[in-house]
């Protein structure tokens, strides 16, 4: 794969999956750094938490939960390119999710990546929570919901 030369105005839509899907490949073969921001939209509270990880497990067989991260990006970038319709956030960083066990790893679309759960104990989602700080107001809107 090659990557693309910048162009000034908005890149086609194609132009834009190719360039992330660059970046996840190599993202996955070079790990995101430990201070790399990371946030999750919501309270994350446990059952909401258990309940995503059961359906990613049932549609993809095993457990993980989603977080938005992006190597040098501030909380404020993470949040406007994540585009989360919480009224709040929680972050954390690469290395604190390490620290518990867990590591980011991006897949799909931009500034989205995968935390692969081992099971969907409380015990698990209570470490994963763990890694994350108190809420606070989603940057990137102005109101949604906190699902």
């Amino acid at each position: 794969m090659r990557l693309l030369a910048p162009r000034r105005g908005p890149r086609p839509l194609v132009e834009s999956l190719t360039t992330w899907n660059t970046v996840c490949f190599v993202a996955q073969q070079q790990q995101l750094p430990d201070e790399a921001r990371v946030i999750r939209g919501g309270f994350s509270n446990l059952g909401s938490l258990r309940k995503n990880a059961r359906r990613h497990y049932a549609r993809f067989g095993y457990y993980a939960l989603s977080v938005f991260t992006l190597p040098d990006a501030s909380i404020e970038e993470i949040a406007a390119e994540a585009d989360l319709p919480n009224d709040v956030i929680r972050p954390s960083t690469v290395g604190a999710l390490r620290k518990r066990g867990f590591n980011p790893v991006p897949k799909g679309r931009p500034a989205h990546a995968e935390v692969r759960l081992s099971d969907d104990s409380v015990a698990t989602i209570n470490r994963f929570r763990g890694a994350f700080e108190p809420t606070q107001p989603n940057p990137a809107l102005q109101g949604g919901s906190n699902a």
